[in-house]
């Protein structure tokens, strides 16, 4: 059995998910990075000595791995990881340019309010249109200063995507 398991994990963690895995009856577990299984997946491993630099992007991590095949072997060259850069983080900097560009402070939306805009930017998100148009829907006579949607074009999202990233 293989499990893959993000590439920042410690030993500790693998550790645990090794564990986890055995009580929950799985024998022989072996571990390997996400990015490895991704590669692994997507048929690396039947191309003869080839180099490749994979990229994860998932819900919460980005992770890049430069791997090697040479039958039988794949050979792991360099693995890293950003666990604050993934679909989730993408999804928080939407909202808060939504709201920053509506000026509304989002300790002023109820529970139901900032559901529903996470889940406009989601399906925004997830509709793989450029640009992203994200509409809201909301009460507009308790909100009628917010705008009903927004259009974020491919270079709007990536200057905002740099300002958070200059951590």
């Amino acid at each position: 059995m293989v499990i893959s398991v993000p590439t920042y994990f410690s030993d500790e963690q693998r550790k645990h998910t090794r564990l986890a895995a055995e009580l929950a009856g799985l024998n022989a577990v072996r571990l390997i990075n996400e990015p490895t299984a991704a590669a692994m997946a997507y048929g690396l491993h039947t191309q003869q000595n080839t180099r490749s630099l994979v990229f994860d992007l998932g819900g919460g991590t980005f992770d890049v791995t430069v791997l090697e095949y040479a039958t039988p072997v794949i050979e792991v060259h360099a693995s890293a990881g950003d666990n604050f850069l993934g679909g989730e983080d993408f999804t928080h900097m939407l909202v808060d340019e939504v709201l920053k560009r509506a000026d509304v402070a989002r300790t002023t939306l109820n529970e139901s309010e900032l559901a529903a805009l996470y889940a406009c930017v989601e399906a925004a998100k997830c509709s793989n249109q450029s640009p992203l148009h994200i509409r809201w829907q909301y009460q507009e006579e308790t909100r009628p200063t917010l705008p009903a949607s927004w259009i974020c074009r491919c270079a709007q999202f990536w200057r905002m995507r740099r300002r958070s990233s200059a951590r």
